[in-house]
């Protein structure tokens, strides 16, 4: 069962391809994901569900793709289409619940749905901000 909300984001470049896949996979590696396949005009990465990051930082995206297209003769298009999963957070959600519910304490179910109705979209917001730095980055 995934339940992953999917996004994109996109910039324009003048770079040739193949400086554009190098900086793609440098951005990639630096933020610690996973290249899953390279070829000319794409690179896809993955985030390891299971990897303990020593340093406690979130990962943005759970899942992705660059891909190079032409616009004309000397620009090229840089997209991040790019995938936002909704399965932990519906776990956590289902578990409280069942808590909450066992401990009779109603009114922290109805907290916790207020709560994750803003934060759900606040870092889902925060994802799609951070996509559209990656992609200027890399095509800056």
């Amino acid at each position: 069962m995934k339940l992953k909300l999917k996004f994109n984001a996109s910039a324009t470049t003048t770079l040739d391809p193949h400086a554009i896949i190098i900086k793609t996979q440098l951005a990639v590696l630096e933020k610690k994901y996973t290249i899953e396949s390279i070829t000319d005009s794409s690179v896809s990465f993955k985030d390891a569900p299971l990897n303990f990051q020593a340093n406690l930082s979130i990962r943005m995206f759970d899942e992705g793709e660059f891909v190079i297209s032409d616009t004309s003769d000397t620009e090229k298009l840089l997209t991040l289409n790019y995938r936002y999963n909704l399965l932990p957070i519906i776990l956590i959600c289902i578990f409280l619940s069942i808590f909450l519910k066992y401990e009779h304490q109603e009114w922290g179910i109805a907290a916790m749905l207020v709560f994750y109705a803003i934060a759900i979209p606040m870092d889902i917001s925060s994802s799609k901000r951070k996509a559209a730095d990656l992609v200027t980055g890399i095509a800056g």
